[in-house]
């Protein structure tokens, strides 16, 4: 006759091992059925958020400092700006402007502090090592002498303008070399003024014969002094292309980012949104 302490240790034996037989059960049951639908997906880190997908992921861009209308730090706008932050948003991404010393922004995207850079092009790419997914160029740095069409100049190449007052930006004849910088060192009336808007101010008081600058920042300045009236910008002006202008687009590390930034930007000008971002800073 079996005693009563023997029998307890066997039944629970037995109950140990129905225990786990059910939990076998269980497991082997959800194995043979995984779960679909958006709780099984894994996401990649890499890839971009999808418009459905909630928070936006960031992507760190690096522009220059401050070189109106292109680029506004204070106010985390400008042209180029404005255009990266809607063809992002337009593919639920978040841009992060950060901005550098015009060169440290290569050197920035080179150390891979952020995630793509503007105002690149295949011959920076080969002059600084860059690699990644380049942009088509979106945009230009159109370098022109403008002066007032009263004057009645007719300068035909960068040597007409020796003996001429010929304000340009700072570091302009280091840039363009050659012919330009022959003109601007023995010319006793070439001066590079940082303030831009000054130079603008100049031409239109008749103080210069002629100012080298990208159009579309001489538009900005003009529309700005036009709004504060203080000299009259209505004069008509003469525009020379002597020099050579710098198309530029952005660089991206990740190419769907890249792609995704390309197919927004040709929705945009399809839908004639496009020259909106200039119109906002230098009117129409």
């Amino acid at each position: 006759m079996t005693s009563r302490k023997t029998k307890q240790p066997a039944r629970l034996v037995l109950a140990a091992v129905l225990v786990g037989l059910a939990l076998l059960s269980v497991t082997l049951y959800t194995k043979k059925e995984p779960p679909t639908g958006p709780a099984n997906t894994i996401a990649d880190p890499a890839a971009p958020e999808s418009p459905e997908s909630g928070t936006p992921r960031i992507i760190r861009v690096a522009f220059g400092n401050t070189l109106p209308p292109w680029v506004l730090t204070e106010t985390n706008s400008g042209i180029i700006v404005d255009i990266m932050r809607e063809a992002l948003k337009r593919a639920n991404l978040e841009l992060m402007p950060i901005y550098y010393p015009h060169a440290r922004r290569v050197v920035a995207y080179n150390n891979g502090e952020v995630d793509a850079v503007c105002d690149v092009n295949r011959d920076l790419m080969a002059a600084e090592n860059m690699e990644g997914h380049l942009s088509r160029m979106r945009y230009v740095y159109d370098n022109h002498g403008i002066s007032l069409k009263e004057k009645g100049f007719q300068f035909q190449r960068i040597g007409d303008l020796a003996g001429h007052t010929v304000l340009s930006w700072q570091g302009a004849k280091n840039w363009f070399k050659g012919e330009y910088k022959e003109m601007a060192d023995a010319n006793e009336n070439y001066r590079e003024l940082s303030n831009i808007k000054l130079m603008v101010k100049l031409l239109y008081k008749g103080r210069a014969d002629l100012v080298q600058m990208d159009l579309t920042i001489f538009k900005y300045y003009r529309k700005l002094l036009t709004d504060e009236g203080e000299v009259d910008t209505g004069r008509p002006i003469d525009i020379f292309p002597l020099f050579w202008g710098n198309r530029c687009g952005f660089l991206f590390r990740d190419k769907a980012v890249r792609e995704l930034f390309d197919s927004n930007v040709d929705g945009l000008k399809s839908e004639g949104r496009y020259d909106r971002f200039y119109e906002k800073y230098i009117g129409k």
